[in-house]
């Protein structure tokens, strides 16, 4: 449900309930984690058992520094761009600092401005719900099921679906941080034995093995408890694939397919884990074409039940997304059977020998062309940046990076890649505005209003197709925003001075068509509106 709020900021009513609470100073707690909390300000969820506490973002912080014990300015700055999406503000930091200077829970030079490498030690935790549970671990040791394995797997279906959803996907989003938390401490330590707080590298790696271990039978605890449940198999299959244990994964999205023949996800991760097995440096050559056909067979299977649970009628079945994926799924895969590993190895060992500039760049845009291989075209455009002998080929290879780095998911390389190539000295107008715009489409898509709406204002001026398209989007992200009136005023503006273009640019003129359906339905909202 959307609804128009006075602020004009929020953009749903659980938005405008949860930011009322928060607001309000009392302690809340949910018992999920909702998605886009940092929209209602510079909070984050640290989880107290099976409930979340909603918290300022500096608290996060102590969190860390009660494990670490030693930190530094600029591991606080990713701590907060991890949880809020976004760079935080060095003046945020510096405030946050202060406060908790203030708070006795740190000791740190107190400064208004840190350069980031300053140090921050740990002093002592907030206070706590409960002062007696002082872990994470500590509020799960008090939680008392009744029944073993055994018994509770013959329970009701409601029972036995309540207590894996908030019992143990919980418990193994618990190990999952655990695990990224040593691994990082590891990382932190480099070539020393020891991290600052004491925990050396054999203990931390024996830690990250014992919680493997523990992640794994509560996943098998799941299986035994919900051996009816398709959730249970896709949730442990995409735990697989976080593991790398695509031969499991494999197993459980087939179970799934058992179960559940609609469930699309199911077949795309299934054929995507033969792929990967395929792909792995440890597969024989032999077995590689073996993987690749599997995975074929799977996306063969996929649309051939899209055929019959859909009878949509073939132009509509063409326009469906779901299928489309499927068929350009299909299509990868037959395009890496036509090219098998043993021929991209081989190219990818002439590159090396070359090692040029040029040569990765062309073996680059092989594996991309013939086999769609992301993870390795991006692997291979880096040492081509590596080998750039001046700013048109950095500004060339960073292009296709940041649009590789989005294609994965990485949001975050992919606006550091960008930000990182406006700073190329001399460029040139259309450069820089291409590359800003695909900056703040990213943004658009990400709902990082503020800093989209920063760089299309600088086009909203020009009379041409890019000042056209930045009034489009400034106003769509009013209307996201339920700024309605602000909306209706960047339209009026749109429809007033692109007139002129629409008759002779087809770009804006299907802008300009999609501008005036709009300001029809906001006149009439406002028309309609009391007042």
């Amino acid at each position: 449900m959307r609804i128009f709020i006075a602020t004009g900021e929020l953009g749903d009513i659980s938005d405008a309930v949860d930011k009322d609470f928060i607001d309000a100073g009392r302690p809340y707690y949910m018992a999920w984690r909702r998605d886009g909390l940092q929209r209602l300000g510079d909070y984050y969820f640290k989880a107290y058992g099976l409930v979340f506490k909603v918290q300022p973002i500096k608290y996060a912080l102590v969190d860390e520094l009660e494990f670490f014990k030693v930190l530094t300015i600029n591991d606080y700055k990713e701590i907060a761009k991890e949880h809020l999406k976004r760079d935080y503000e060095d003046s945020k930091i510096a405030s946050d600092i202060n406060a908790l200077l203030d708070e006795g829970l740190i000791s740190i030079q107190r400064k208004n401005i840190y350069n980031g490498n300053e140090e921050i030690e740990f002093v002592k935790m907030y206070e706590l719900p409960f002062p007696e549970l002082k872990t994470e671990e500590d509020y799960w040791n008090t939680y008392v099921m009744q029944g073993t394995d055994e018994e509770i797997s013959h329970y009701d279906f409601l029972t036995r679906e309540i207590f894996i959803s908030s019992y143990s996907l919980a418990k193994i989003d618990m190990y999952n941080r655990k695990i990224k938390t040593y691994n990082k401490l590891l990382e932190y330590m480099g070539n020393r034995d020891e991290a600052r707080n004491g925990i050396t590298k054999n203990e931390a790696n024996e830690k990250i093995e014992e919680l493997k271990k523990l992640k794994r039978e509560e996943e098998d605890k799941m299986l035994k408890i919900g051996f009816d449940m398709s959730n249970v198999y896709f949730a442990v299959g995409n735990q697989a694939i976080v593991d790398g244990n695509y031969e499991r994964a494999a197993i459980m999205y087939e179970e799934l397919i058992k179960l559940e023949k609609l469930i699309y996800p199911a077949y795309f991760n299934l054929a995507a884990s033969y792929e990967y097995l395929a792909r792995a440096k440890e597969t024989p050559y032999e077995r590689e074409a073996e993987y690749l056909n599997k995975a074929k067979e799977v996306l063969d299977k996929a649309e051939r039940t899209f055929h019959r649970g859909r009878d949509i009628g073939d132009t509509a079945r063409e326009q469906n997304q779901t299928y489309q994926q499927i068929r350009q799924f299909t299509q990868r895969i037959e395009a890496q059977l036509k090219t098998p590993k043993s021929q991209v190895e081989a190219m990818k060992e002439q590159a090396t020998i070359e090692n040029s500039f040029e040569s990765y760049s062309a073996y680059a845009n092989y594996v991309y062309q013939n086999r769609q291989d992301i993870e390795e075209t991006i692997w291979a455009k880096n040492e081509a940046k590596n080998r750039a002998k001046n700013s048109e080929q950095i500004f060339s290879v960073n292009k296709d990076l940041a649009i590789l780095y989005a294609n994965m998911g990485d949001i975050t390389s992919s606006v550091n890649i960008l930000n990182e190539t406006l700073r190329i000295p001399n460029l040139n107008r259309e450069d820089k505005s291409s590359l800003e715009f695909d900056l703040a489409n990213i943004y658009l898509n990400q709902k990082r209003y503020n800093e989209a709406t920063d760089i299309y204002s600088k086009y909203t001026n020009e009379l041409s197709q890019n000042g056209a398209f930045a009034l489009y989007a400034i106003g769509h992200i009013y209307i996201e925003q339920n700024k309605v009136v602000e909306a209706l005023n960047i339209y009026n503006d749109f429809r007033s001075r692109m007139s002129p273009m629409a008759s002779t640019n087809q770009v804006v003129a299907n802008l300009y068509q999609d501008v005036e359906s709009r300001r029809v339905q906001i006149m009439q909202y406002l028309g309609s509106t009391p007042r």
